[in-house]
């Protein structure tokens, strides 16, 4: 019998603009579903990771007409 592969899409919605990116990625990785740790340690990790990952966010959101597309 061959292997069966599935592939899952889903939304997790977007920022509307530049300025919510880095609010938007704080956002979602405060989310105990994607990163499961205490309380304190997440809200650190979910403000350092959204920093970091601001600004190369922007640059695609630019790329796709400046928000979510």
């Amino acid at each position: 019998m061959s292997e069966k592969i599935a592939v899952v899409l889903f939304n997790l919605g977007g920022p509307d603009g530049p300025d919510d990116v880095q609010p938007f990625l704080q956002n979602l990785f405060s989310d105990p579903a994607i990163i499961r740790a205490p309380g304190p340690i997440r809200w650190m990790l979910s403000r350092f990771i959204s920093r970091t990952r601001a600004p190369s966010a922007k640059e695609n959101y630019a790329r796709m007409g400046g928000g979510a597309p």
